[in-house]
C-alpha cells in the first residue's frame, strides 16, 4: 500500500487536503478561496465554490470529478439541499456518483453552510509532483 498526502494550503489546519492510497483519493474540501476567506453566503454560491475546489484538488491529486466515486454532502441547514442539488446536478450532469447528505448542527466557520468529503479513483499518479509527499 502507497500513502500520500497533498499538504493543506493554509498552515492554520494540520489537515491534508487529499490523501491518496494506492489509486484512491480522499478529499475534505469547505468553500474558502486561496486566502482563506469563505465564499459566498447562499447555499447556492458555496456549492459552487466547493466543487470548484474539489475539481482543483483532484486535479492536483491525478483525478477528475468524471471519477468521484462516492461524495457525503454536510449541510448546517437540511433545507438547503434543494440549492445544492441544483449544483451537483450541473457538476455532475453525466456521471453520478453515490451521496450521503447529513444535516449539522454547525461546521468548523460559522459562515459555512457546507462541507464535502470524496472519494474518488486516481487515473494518472503524480508521484513526482513535489506537493504530494
Amino acid at each position: 500500500m502507497t500513502l500520500r498526502h497533498l499538504p493543506p494550503a493554509f498552515d492554520t489546519l494540520p489537515i491534508a487536503k487529499a490523501a491518496i492510497v494506492d489509486s484512491i483519493v480522499f478529499c475534505t474540501v469547505v468553500p474558502e478561496d486561496d486566502s482563506g476567506s469563505i465564499v459566498g453566503s447562499s447555499i447556492v454560491d458555496q456549492s459552487r465554490a466547493v466543487f470548484a475546489k474539489l475539481g482543483e484538488v483532484l486535479e492536483e491529486c491525478g483525478s477528475s470529478l468524471e471519477r468521484v466515486a462516492h461524495v457525503t454532502v454536510y449541510l448546517t441547514d437540511i433545507a438547503d439541499r434543494g440549492g445544492m442539488t441544483e449544483v451537483w446536478r450541473e457538476v455532475f450532469a453525466d456521471t453520478l456518483p453515490a451521496r450521503a447528505t447529513i444535516g449539522v448542527a454547525s461546521l468548523a466557520h460559522p459562515d459555512m453552510k457546507i462541507e464535502i468529503t470524496a472519494v474518488a479513483h486516481v487515473s494518472t499518479p503524480r508521484p513526482a509532483d513535489a506537493r504530494i509527499q
